[in-house]
């Protein structure tokens, strides 16, 4: 951004110049009124909130000029390096007015009166006081003059609030041409007081001379109008925001941008007037030399033109463009600029026909504005060195400081100006709540711009003089007093505001219903009486439900409430025999026996036992009742009774006990020892081993025996079927009859031997 405008401030450099005055008062931020003169737009956001100006000019003189009672100041001579000058060109501003609002537009409503002269030639040499004139002498040449009075309506507005801040401004302008002369003469020559030859003259005016007053007659009228436009870069726009009156305000105290570019084009339109074109013929004619020297409009009179009137025609307003580029350096009000003026030549003869450049550093702060312009003029090729002060309320200036140093500089002008002005202040709001104080129906009391600055203390929504309870947040339908437990009870008048809860209880709840609110309710979860502090006797039997270890059924207070049914001392809460006395060591149960099984889990109640209350007398874990073998540990596979081999058969019934054996043969072993024997055929001992292995497995085929019994019958000898052992008994009492009937002869024998065995002899 920045370096944007240095290539504006370049550009303007190189911009073709015929000169004017550039007027420093104009630019600053605090220029008010007199901005419009430049750019209606500076207006808008400056720091003037309110400015009267009560007079102001800017004369540029010249060593040419002569005494013209219409252009202001021009009686007046100044002696500076010995020469004379007099006023050429004057700007007077009068009365003039602006205000700047909300939203930082301003208006402003100001009178201007401009005036100017120049000559070619001798001519005007007759209009000099105490003219030296001499004999013979020719007066050829041309003088021109012309004011124009003007009463201004300006206003300006923003356009854009941003990082990039727009303005736009227009002044309007009723504008009438007071006076203007256009003289001319071709072979006018003075001898003596006698003047001989032709002048031609065109003449507009309303007066003799020029009087303020005289603004507010005029026989033409024109419209003027100015545009203007200005860019302000503000990258910290934000920190100058606030909020008044639900809208965003900007700070209209201080200056906000960076940069900043200014656009203008003035005086655009004309004036129209009539011309009264006369001419004088001069043949020997006396004149009143002292009358000539009396100022242009006398010596105008004494000439004493006549003529005839002509079609009307248009003073055209001296349009031109005004230029603005400036930086701001820093925070302490140094600002480093470059500003054109440039007319578009719409006028032959008028204001402001040249072109000028200024370069400047300003400080502007506080009321207070320095300056040192270096102008650029390229019509006299002449460079100025200005000089501008701001005390207050008055203003000072000169755009030819220089001149009092070396010729080669601008004529002298000066400029002086005296105004009544006023910052511009914050929209008022004295109890900073972003209500203005026009607005605000409580001033002294912050508020909300909602309730026109009226305060809602409590946040609900409800402007407190229209809130039953201002200090606590509440809906409309209660007139802003709260009822947080909607129990239609307001809570600055709830005891519980935060539980539903009864009228008759002040709000406050009763939760199990039992007449007693929860705040005096012991236990007001559960319904009770008033007796109990509202806590329940469910039983009835004087102790509340809370320390009530039985709480349904009735009992001792001894037992905390819970009853001992069957006496024996101990609640039927820890017996476990409510119905039959017993000891506390069994629990409350009865253990007749004495055995330490309790009756109804001993199986033997009426008999000491170890086991489940039943005696087990060999310990075998088999009570004797079911124990076969009550005095030998058993097993219960064998009823309690021993089986030392591990065979299956019972010591009792083991005639082996030591020996496995099986229980064909009562837990003993029988075994086979047979031999076949020489003197038996083949085919009887298959028969015999069959028969011994069938014997030991008592698997004895019938049909065999019956062969047995056929092949023995044929035998010389007899056949012996030896038997040795424990077991020749059993085997004969299990064989001996089917022995006895195959012809076969027992034999037993006795033997150490564990075991038994069979064989057969012969």
């Amino acid at each position: 951004m920045i370096r944007i405008f240095t290539f504006i401030y370049l550009l303007f450099a190189t911009l073709g110049a015929h000169a004017q005055s550039l007027e420093m008062y104009r630019l600053s931020n605090s220029s008010g009124v007199y901005a419009v003169g430049f750019n209606p737009a500076l207006l808008a956001d400056s720091r003037n909130g309110g400015m009267f100006n009560l007079g102001l000019f800017h004369a540029n003189t010249s060593s040419e000029a002569v005494f013209n009672d219409f252009v202001p100041s021009s009686k007046l001579n100044l002696k500076l390096k010995d020469a004379s000058f007099k006023t050429q060109e004057i700007s007077l501003q009068g009365p003039s007015y602006m205000k700047q609002f909300k939203k930082n537009s301003a208006f402003a409503i100001s009178t201007h009166y401009r005036a100017l002269q120049k000559r070619e030639g001798e001519f005007a040499d007759i209009f000099i006081q105490n003219p030296q004139i001499g004999r013979n002498q020719s007066l050829l040449g041309t003088y021109e003059s012309v004011g124009l009075k003007e009463l201004a309506f300006s206003y300006a507005h923003p356009l854009a609030f941003s990082e990039h801040f727009v303005k736009v401004g227009t002044t309007v302008k009723l504008a009438s041409l007071y006076h203007s002369y256009a003289l001319e003469s071709t072979d006018l020559a003075i001898a003596n007081t006698q003047l001989n030859g032709t002048v031609t003259a065109l003449i507009n005016t309303n007066a003799t001379s020029f009087n303020w007053l005289d603004m507010l007659k005029s026989k033409t009228m024109g419209t003027g109008l100015d545009l203007g436009f200005v860019y302000e870069y503000r990258p910290k726009y934000a920190d100058h925001q606030y909020l008044m009156d639900g809208k965003q305000q900007y700070d209209p105290t201080v200056n906000k941008y960076l940069a900043r570019f200014a656009f203008s084009v003035t005086d655009i339109g004309g004036v129209k007037f009539e011309e009264n074109s006369r001419i004088g013929l001069f043949n020997q004619t006396a004149v009143n030399q002292n009358n000539l020297a009396k100022g242009v409009p006398v010596a105008i009179q004494e000439l004493n033109f006549t003529g005839e009137n002509i079609n009307s025609s248009e003073y055209m307003l001296p349009t031109r463009i005004n230029l603005l580029a400036e930086v701001r350096l820093g925070k302490k009000g140094w600002h480093l600029g470059t500003a054109y003026r440039s007319a578009t030549k719409r006028t032959g003869m008028g204001f402001n026909t040249q072109s000028i450049i200024a370069f400047y550093p300003r400080k502007e702060i506080n009321g207070f504005e320095f300056s040192m312009p270096v102008i650029l003029n390229q019509t006299t090729k002449k460079t100025g060195i200005g000089f501008h002060l701001k005390l207050g309320s008055f203003i000072l200036g000169t755009e030819a400081l220089n001149y009092l140093f070396s010729k080669n500089s601008p004529n002298p002008s000066v400029y002086a100006g005296f105004s009544f002005s006023g910052k511009p202040k914050k929209i008022k709001d004295r109890d900073n709540d972003a209500v203005s104080d026009a607005k605000d129906k409580c001033l002294e009391i912050p508020g909300l711009w909602a309730f026109k600055g009226c305060p809602d203390t409590d946040a609900d929504g409800i402007e407190d003089k229209l809130d039953k309870c201002p200090e606590h947040a509440g809906p409309k339908e209660t007139n802003g007093c709260p009822d947080a437990d909607g129990d239609g009870i307001f809570d600055n008048q709830d005891a519980c505001p935060t539980a539903a809860g009864e009228v008759r209880f002040n709000g406050c709840p009763d939760t199990d219903k039992d007449g007693l609110p929860d705040s005096e309710d012991d236990c007001p979860q559960k319904a009770g009486s008033e007796e109990f502090g509202g806590c329940p006797d469910t039983d009835g039997d004087g102790l509340i439900d809370s320390e009530d270890d039985c709480p349904e059924v009735a009992g001792a207070k001894l037992f905390k409430g819970c009853p001992d049914t069957d006496g024996d001392g101990i609640p039927d809460k820890d017996d476990k025999c409510i119905s039959e006395k017993g000891s506390l060591a069994n629990g409350g149960c009865p253990d007749a026996d004495g055995d330490g099984f309790i009756d109804k889990i001993d199986e033997c109640p009426t008999e000491k036992g170890s086991l489940n209350g039943c005696p087990d007398t060999d310990g075998d874990g088999i009570k004797d009742a079911e124990d076969d073998c009550p005095k030998d540990k058993g097993s219960k596979e064998n009823n309690g009774c021993p089986d030392s081999d591990a065979d299956g058969v019972v010591d009792y019934l083991d005639k082996c006990p030591d020996l496995p054996g099986t229980r064909l043969w009562s837990g003993c072993v029988l075994v086979s020892n047979f031999q076949p024997l020489d003197s038996l055929d083949a085919d009887l001992n298959v028969l015999l081993v069959d028969l011994v292995n069938g014997m030991i497995k008592k698997e004895v085929d019938n049909a065999k025996l019956e062969q047995i019994k056929a092949k023995v019958s044929t035998l010389i000898k007899p056949l012996k079927l030896v038997v040795t052992g424990k077991l020749s008994a059993e085997v004969r009492m299990t064989y001996g009859l089917a022995l006895q009937n195959m012809g076969v002869v027992l034999v037993e024998r006795e033997s150490e031997n564990a075991s038994s065995s069979i064989k057969f002899e012969q």
